[in-house]
């Protein structure tokens, strides 16, 4: 009887020491990242204890402008060109200066089509206003066809990879971005 009484103290120790959960953690849910050892660790972009909130990028980089749409006619009714379309470019502004312009453009654009400018800008101020516009190229002068107003970064937006910029108006263009801390 003794050496079934020492058996089950002998047990109860070694289950005891076993199951010490002073040392385990819960699990947590982390919005925008990954638990670990009780803690959130948060993604590129994202803070708070349960990484929920957006941090403001230092800059915003984009590496083309898309024209979206673009209107056909001028706002008479006449043709860009005088016997073709427009010869497309485009510009972006921050404020009054110009900070990108593109030194090509399309031929006989449609707005049938989209067309892709590259490019390799930073936007330094993305909780700023920027102005993306489009031209028709002539060589006896350009003549502007709309532009768009955004400020490109939003604290809810979740960082996408492409921007648009729309007003409902006669053009539109997304830009693809990359964000940097």
């Amino acid at each position: 009887m003794r050496k079934l009484l020492y058996l089950s103290i002998a047990i109860c120790i070694s289950f005891s020491a076993c199951s010490d959960s002073s040392t385990e953690t819960e699990p947590i849910l982390c919005n925008n990242g990954y638990s670990q050892d009780g803690e959130c660790i948060c993604d590129e972009g994202y803070t708070g204890t349960t990484c929920g909130e957006q941090e403001t990028p230092d800059v915003i980089n984009i590496s083309e402008v898309t024209v979206t749409r673009l209107p056909d006619t001028t706002d008479d009714g006449g043709s860009w060109d005088f016997s073709s379309g427009p010869d497309i470019y485009v510009e972006i502004l921050k404020g009054d200066e110009i900070i990108w312009e593109s030194d090509t453009y399309y031929e006989n654009a449609s707005d049938a089509s989209d067309y892709d400018f590259d490019l390799d800008i930073q936007l330094t101020e993305p909780n700023e206003e920027y102005t993306i516009n489009l031209y028709d190229y002539d060589e006896s002068g350009s003549d502007f066809m709309g532009g768009v107003v955004r400020t490109p970064y939003n604290s809810d937006n979740e960082f996408p990879d492409n921007i648009t910029f729309d007003a409902d108006g006669s053009v539109a263009f997304e830009i693809s971005a990359s964000y940097a801390w």
